[in-house]
């Protein structure tokens, strides 16, 4: 247990997602999140729209789960008050049907992890030399920007700019609106989110301790974890890799829909005897424990950047570019190096600096190491989610809101 001052709050919490099962960063912090709960003798039960992938260790972390594909769920509305649901948690939500009917039953908060609420490409970036885009959501240039198409797996389907917007309409409509970063604060902004209505989580990230040093090998190893998506710029780190004659290994771990086009890429580029591709797995720390350095090479605007504090956890050094929220975590020459957004050239100088300088590499992870131990604690995360919610329950307590009043 946390030791923390005694307030009254739930202790039964749906988490509503897009997703079941380990897609990206969200479910992960969504499985995070639970086990922080659970440690708070809070139960965990979920509402997916569909399962991406079937992960023992996803759907452990709720004491159970639906996956549905309708849009009425006044029945199930009905089983979740009987059972005592008092929260509802919003993490990434496509049925703007369902946010409506659970915000007039339940104290309701949304976790905005990404840019999927407000830009209907998704990457926040424009789709011609993905120049990154500083506009609010609207219904007349994005579909236009978006060429009225959105990739979903290995195929192209309409926008339905109406569901999009609506779906919009009512998240931004929650009690409560957590981000990670700055940065995505002032987008709800720009998309007209009510400033007291946002507030700021503090993302959890538990040291790792069991680190073996001996596990490294003597040629460096650089990581990328993550999605296989254009967003993420894996491309530009295999062009930057390109650049470097010090010998090095590189790990990539990851999925997604421009694998092939990746692999293609490191062939063309004579990288493939120091590129390794691996299937994604969930026993992360044994592939850090293999690194030396994390990139994070992303040419979209990333939210926070998680990725970060996961290496930081593994006392590894992050090379990204200074795009998004990373800088809020990121601090240059103290547990990293920023470089310049999309510049590969720069990119490569960077790695090749920490390629180099075995010191310099330990002195960078080690402070981030201390960082993620001194300011992202679990206790950290649970006050940061249970302040403001406690103070929204005193305002209904006292009958000055009720929990269906949004505007």
């Amino acid at each position: 247990m946390l030791d923390l001052e005694p307030v009254e709050l739930p202790h039964k919490i749906l988490m509503v997602n897009s997703n079941r099962g380990f897609v990206g960063g969200v479910e992960r912090f969504m499985v995070q999140m639970a086990s922080i709960l659970r440690g708070q003798n809070w139960e965990i039960y979920g509402l997916f729209e569909q399962t991406a992938f079937q992960h023992p260790e996803f759907d452990k972390a709720f004491d159970d789960f639906e996956v549905l594909d309708y849009l009425e769920l006044e029945d199930l509305i009905e089983d979740y008050i009987d059972m005592g649901i008092e929260l509802v948690c919003f993490h990434k939500v496509t049925k703007w049907q369902w946010v409506k009917q659970l915000q007039s039953k339940f104290v309701n908060v949304v976790i905005v992890h990404d840019h999927d609420y407000y830009c209907l490409r998704r990457h926040k970036y424009f789709p011609f030399r993905r120049i990154n885009c500083s506009l609010p959501f609207s219904t007349i240039y994005c579909p236009m920007c978006a060429g009225m198409l959105e990739k979903r797996e290995q195929s192209f389907k309409l926008i339905d700019v109406e569901q999009k917007y609506l779906t919009l309409k009512h998240i931004r409509e929650c009690n409560i609106s957590f981000v990670l970063s700055d940065f995505m604060k002032d987008n709800l902004l720009m998309n007209k989110w009510q400033t007291s209505k946002i507030h700021k989580l503090i993302p959890a990230q538990i040291p790792y301790n069991g680190l073996q040093s001996n596990e490294r090998s003597s040629i460096p190893v650089i990581l990328y974890v993550g999605q296989l998506i254009r967003g993420k710029g894996v491309d530009l780190l295999l062009k930057s890799l390109a650049l470097i004659n010090t010998p090095f290994k590189c790990i990539i771990l990851g999925r997604g829909n421009d694998q092939k086009y990746l692999e293609g890429l490191a062939d063309k580029l004579n990288l493939n005897s120091r590129v390794e591709f691996r299937e994604w797995t969930n026993a992360v720390s044994a592939v850090y424990q293999e690194s030396d350095l994390l990139v994070v090479p992303s040419r979209w605007q990333e939210p926070y950047g998680l990725i970060g504090l996961e290496a930081f956890a593994h006392k590894l050094p992050v090379i990204a570019f200074d795009i998004g929220g990373i800088s809020e975590w990121l601090s240059h020459n103290a547990n990293g190096i920023l470089v310049k957004p999309k510049d590969i050239k720069r990119l490569a100088a960077a790695i090749r600096a920490l390629l180099s300088d075995k010191s310099r590499r330990l002195k960078l992870g080690n402070y981030g190491f201390e960082e993620v131990r001194a300011e992202h604690s679990a206790e950290s995360f649970y006050r940061s989610f249970i302040s403001p919610l406690a103070t929204y329950l005193s305002f209904i307590s006292k009958g000055e809101i009720t929990i269906n009043e949004h505007e």
